[in-house]
Parts: C-alpha cells; sequence; structure tokens
C-alpha cells in the first residue's frame, strides 16, 4: 500500500520540511508543506516511524503500528521543544538493568537518581533493559520510562527477546513483545545538532527477511 501524510508543527500548523519517515526498510524525506509518501507492506513492515527532528518532540508517538494504519493516511504531530536544541547538552547512558532481577520501584529510584545528579538532558538506555523480555517486564519498563519527567530512549538487547527466543524456532524474529509495549527495534533521532541511531546488532534475534531490512536502513 502507498503511505501518505504529514509532519505537523502543533503550534504554527506548518508541515516541516526534512523529516526523515521510514517503514524500517525504506528512508524518505518529507517535502513540501511537511508531506510524505512511502509504499509499506503491512504483512512486512510492522511500523511506520519518524526521526524526531532536533527542537522537537512528539505530541503522542514518533511511530504507529501497522495495525493502526488504516487508509494509508499516517499523519504525525510534532511539539516545539526548544531544550532539544541546547548545545551542549547532558547525555546519561544506562545498561543491563535487568528488571525483573531488579525491582520496578528500584529501577525508577536509579534512573530519577541519575537524571537528577548527573543533570542529564535525556538517558540512552542501551539493551538487556529487562531480565527475559517476557511482556510483564516491558509493559513495567513502558510505565517506568513514560513515567519520567526526562526522555528516556531505549534500545533493545538479547535479555529482550529471550523469553520469545526460547519458545519459538530458529529463523524466526524475537522482538514482537519489544514492538508491543516499547516501540521499534531499531530507530534514529536528532538533538543539539547531533543524529543519534539506535540499532541493536544482535541479528540472531531477527529473521533473515527482517535482518535484510534492517540492513538496507542502515546499510553496512
Amino acid at each position: 500500500m502507498l503511505v501518505k501524510g504529514r509532519i505537523v508543527d502543533v503550534d504554527s500548523g506548518m508541515g516541516i520540511e526534512g523529516v526523515l519517515v521510514s517503514n524500517g526498510e525504506e528512508v524518505v524525506r518529507t517535502g513540501h508543506e511537511g508531506c510524505y509518501k512511502l509504499r509499506a507492506d503491512p504483512g512486512i513492515h510492522r511500523f511506520i516511524f519518524i526521526t524526531v527532528p532536533e527542537g522537537y518532540r512528539p505530541l503522542e508517538s514518533f511511530f504507529i503500528s501497522a495495525e493502526k494504519w488504516g487508509s494509508g493516511r499516517i499523519d504525525f504531530r510534532l511539539v516545539p521543544a526548544p531544550e532539544r536544541l541546547k548545545t551542549p547538552f547532558t547525555v546519561a547512558h544506562v545498561t543491563d538493568t535487568h528488571l525483573g532481577r531488579i525491582s520496578p520501584e528500584w529501577l525508577l529510584e536509579d534512573l530519577e537518581r541519575i537524571s537528577r545528579e548527573a543533570e542529564a538532558d535525556l538517558v540512552i538506555a542501551s539493551g538487556d533493559l529487562t531480565s527475559r523480555g517476557e511482556p510483564e517486564q516491558l509493559k513495567l519498563l513502558s510505565e517506568i520510562i513514560k513515567g519520567l519527567e526526562i526522555p528516556v530512549f531505549p534500545l533493545f538487547g538479547g535479555h529482550d527477546g529471550n523469553a520469545e527466543r526460547r519458545a519459538g524456532r530458529l529463523g524466526e524474529t524475537f522482538t514482537r513483545n519489544w514492538e508491543r509495549w516499547i516501540g521499534p527495534a531499531y530507530y534514529s533521532f536528532d538533538w543539539g545538532g547531533h543524529h543519534f541511531i539506535l540499532y541493536p546488532s544482535e541479528d540472531h534475534f531477527f529473521s533473515p527477511e527482517d535482518q535484510r531490512m534492517k540492513k538496507n536502513w542502515l546499510p553496512p
């Protein structure tokens, strides 16, 4: 199907040109008045997502899953966020939190303390954020991230797909629980003059078809 849409600045009502839009395989840029066109197959591509440009944050979300594509019209609304233009800025990095081995309360307290004491502007949380990737663990992780004042950008890691891998078969994709509760397994965003790419290297958690799409999205 052909997906069409527009990226809009909520405050001004104007379209935003030059924003990257992707189906997880191909990437296009918005043109005049923030409009884009992108071919996508809901049987193959599980998301349409954007690279949120610096100086903005999404009003709702930066991605829309395939079951919500409807007629193929997908708009994204962005809110001006001047703090995301700030230079220099501070990034806090956490990894291997293994929620499930530690309590949600402990993880929430640690993230709040890190953001406070580091005076961070954003947090990159890079993989193995849950101990097994069970739906209950990923649901809790999603709730914790959404409950924080500081923006947290999570990245899929192997532990976050282990429950699926142990129950599945070789050659399948084991990121479905992550995608249901967190979002795309790989994506990018802009902040303060820098382009961030969150991209898992554990290809054995992806089917051959998903590995191909992943490599098309970010060629070696």
